[in-house]
């Protein structure tokens, strides 16, 4: 530059006759020019001190070093450009695209370029530290987009624009193994986003696949035969390796993709090292995807084999997991089986991120695959992108993210199942649900049943107070959208055995919680408190009368099921008939006179397994509620029911001719005064109450927390044995377990 351009060009440039404070202001535009531009030695910039004896000299203008430094602060004039704003110019640049490699000029404010050598230096810097240090490992997801091919090859970029983008590369590496997804595409221009979520549902699907057949497939895949199933040979036993090494070796190699590691706009090394320096990380994704994949063994084998603890776990939220991918039709509980067998159920485990709890995703499951509920209403956790957790796996085990309908729905775009997929709640999801709960609630060491809910919170407009749900006011929820928004020919027979389920497993009917009905039922939310401590029956009864109407026959009666039997249920805990301790002994003081007046009207219910179980569970071991001979003989008619019917044929009824609601209705309601349906009119089942009075199957050789139908049948009346659709588990033997851990 020409030192000529800023010299005065006579006195009047000077300001000579103005105030010293007023100079600053009128020569600001010379000290400016003098100081980012190069009018120094060598073709630099001045520094301070050379424009402060430029001024002197040439415009008369004295001014310390320090002065000069307090009006640049005041004009916002700098040299140094922040490291903020240079990751600011680089995530721009990044997210030009592909189509221009060259170096755009950049402008800083009105009148500064970007120094593109300063850019370079900087960008240098970064990418030696970053290489320097390990990058954090974390988790993988899955995405899911349309895939696009690009249209034409880019021209090379410049080597500004290569640094560029090696560094944002790196930068997006992080992103991904920390699980920031939401921030790494973000961060990307359109291009790149498409070919990032095309590569993340790649491998998501490479390793579900190999997760879903592990122990009985292939341990190396191929994308042909991930596309192409009868391309391998089952229980194939190649060389050994471990589900977490093979999605490594997947990783490493890229034989999940077509997309070459060179055009991903990540660094494949930057996760090559963290994939071989981590391999904890890795450990907890295979397990990830051996849960979500439903493989009871792999799961097994993997927690057993590794010497992971429980932080590791509690970090992936494994129940939670389990819930959302939850398989009624084919593995029911045994994913949730593996892992209680194997990780102990402890309160720490029952809320996950979301605040949900490991009863709140069931009901989740329960309302994204038999609802059309949106997910932003269930929980504020789902929006965005609005998508239940589990949506690509069918509760019922219809189809999985390997089923070629759900592969093309996904290549389509579509990230939610169509309501035509959907079907009423069936008595697999319904059996696979109160499994799942009966495997985490009967264990000596477990989660609070009754925790605050997670979902449907709300805040008030008014006070600020966040209202929340207990668990059986969430099913009361859930039962209420099954009737508004569920499928054709629901029953609400799921929502009835599942209250009765966690009824004997020890929840709380009569407990009380803040709630805004008009919130909870989806009406608009106004600025003044309309909360009110209910409970679950209460909350019951407020849904208009006008709504009920407008619900088929079958969802009316099932309703006022579940409403006779909370209010049940609440007066049994009001008057202390749940879980009343033993009787007085013959020999007891009071015992001539029938024992102490105030119990005289309160009856004692004996059990079985007070004497077949050392502590008794229904005192000081397990706690679980007694019951009455009215509320175990419904549980013992619902186990048997789920244990001995599906509907079979299009034109079968959703629940069996030996179970009958409008019957269950009429005895609840004392319309009738016996339960007039086949399983008990025609004594079907090996229930004994006086035996048993909690409504659980008490044998001196049966499984009782989890039997199978020849242990509740007194003949052969099932219609399961469809042997081309059926599929044979192992039966947990969850009373085994409650010894071992107690």
């Amino acid at each position: 530059m020409d030192i000529s351009e800023v010299l005065p060009r006579d006195n009047g440039a000077k300001f000579l006759h103005a105030p010293y404070e007023e100079r600053w202001k009128h020569l600001k535009p010379v000290i400016t020019q003098l100081y980012m531009g190069k009018y120094g030695p060598d073709g630099k910039s001045m520094t301070i001190g050379q424009v402060a004896s430029f001024m002197k000299e040439n415009y008369s203008f004295h001014g310390a070093e320090t002065q000069y430094r307090r009006w640049f602060r005041e004009w916002g004039i700098r040299k140094r450009i922040l490291t903020t704003e240079k990751k600011e110019i680089v995530s721009v640049l990044g997210r030009r695209g592909r189509d221009d490699g060259r170096t755009p000029n950049v402008m800083l404010g009105d009148d500064k370029e970007l120094d593109k050598n300063q850019l370079k230096r900087h960008l240098k810097d970064e990418i030696r530290r970053f290489e320097v240090q390990a990058a954090t490992p974390g988790v993988h997801t899955k995405l899911f987009a349309q895939a696009i091919t690009p249209g034409r090859t880019p021209p090379p970029p410049s080597p500004t624009m290569q640094l560029v983008q090696r560094k944002l590369a790196q930068d997006r590496s992080s992103l991904m193994l920390q699980g920031r997804f939401q921030e790494l595409l973000a961060g990307c221009g359109k291009e790149d986003r498409v070919i990032l979520t095309n590569y993340f549902h790649e491998f998501y699907i490479h390793s579900f696949v190999t997760a879903k057949y592990w122990g009985r497939g292939p341990k190396r895949w191929t994308p042909d035969m991930i596309h192409n199933p009868n391309s391998w040979t089952p229980w194939q036993q190649p060389m050994d390796l471990s589900l977490a090494d093979s999605m490594k070796e997947s990783m490493l190699e890229n034989t999940f993709s077509a997309t070459p590691k060179s055009s991903l706009p990540i660094s494949a090394e930057s996760m090559s090292q963290s994939l071989r320096n981590d391999p904890k990380a890795l450990m907890l994704d295979a397990l990830r995807m051996a849960i979500m994949a439903g493989n009871p063994d792999a799961v097994s084998e993997i927690i057993a084999s590794n010497n992971l603890e429980m932080e590791d776990l509690v970090s992936i939220h494994p129940f939670h997991l389990a819930a959302a991918f939850l398989d009624g039709g084919n593995s029911c509980c045994a994913t949730f089986s593996a892992l209680v067998e194997l990780v102990r159920v402890e309160p720490r485990y029952n809320v996950n991120d979301f605040g949900h709890t490991i009863l709140d995703s069931l009901m989740v499951s329960i309302l994204r695959s038999h609802t059309t509920l949106s997910p932003e209403h269930v929980s504020k956790a789902f929006q965005p992108p609005n998508r239940y957790p589990g949506e690509e796996k069918d509760i019922c085990g219809r189809w999985d993210a390997d089923s070629p309908l759900v592969r093309s729905l996904f290549r389509r775009g579509h990230a939610r199942v169509p309501t035509q997929w959907k079907h009423p709640f069936c008595h697999s999801s319904v059996q696979g649900v109160c499994h799942s709960i009966i495997a985490i609630f009967i264990p000596t060491v477990k989660p609070d049943i009754n925790f605050p809910s997670g979902l449907f919170t709300h805040r008030c407009g008014d006070c600020g107070l966040e209202l929340k749900l207990g668990p059986i006011h969430i099913l009361v929820v859930v039962a209420f959208y099954l009737a508004q928004l569920g499928m054709p020919g629901e029953t609400l027979f799921g929502p009835l055995a599942i209250l009765v389920c966690i009824l004997r497993l020890g929840a709380r009917a009569s407990l009380s919680a803040m709630i805004s009905v008009d919130a909870i039922l989806g009406n608009t939310e106004t600025d003044t408190c309309n909360h009110n401590p209910i409970d679950a029956s209460d909350l019951l009864q407020t849904v208009p009368g006008a709504v009920i109407a407008g619900w088929s026959p079958t969802c009316q009666s099932g309703w006022k099921c579940i409403a006779e039997i909370l209010l049940t249920a609440r007066e049994e805990e009001g008057n202390g008939t749940v879980g009343q301790e033993i009787a007085p002994e013959e020999d007891d003081d009071d015992s001539e006179n029938g024992g102490n007046s105030e119990d005289v009207d309160q009856p004692y219910y004996s059990c079985a397994f007070d004497i077949a179980y050392e502590g008794g569970i229904h005192d000081e071991w397990l706690c679980m509620p007694r019951g009455t001979p009215k509320s175990s003989l419904l549980w013992a008619t619902i186990q048997t029911e789920l244990l001995t019917y599906r509907k079979v044929r299009p034109s079968d009824p959703w629940i069996s001719d030996n179970f009958s609601m409008d019957a269950l209705r009429a005895w609840l309601t004392r319309e009738e005064e016996l339960f007039a349906t086949p399983l008990v009119e025609e004594g079907l089942m090996k229930w004994d109450h006086g035996s048993s009075c909690c409504g659980w199957f008490y044998s001196q050789s049966s499984e009782v927390f989890m039997p199978v139908a020849e242990e509740v049948c007194t003949c052969h009346f099932m219609n399961m044995d469809v042997y081309e659709r059926a599929t044979f588990l192992p039966q947990l033997k969850l009373s085994e377990l409650i010894h071992e851990i107690g």
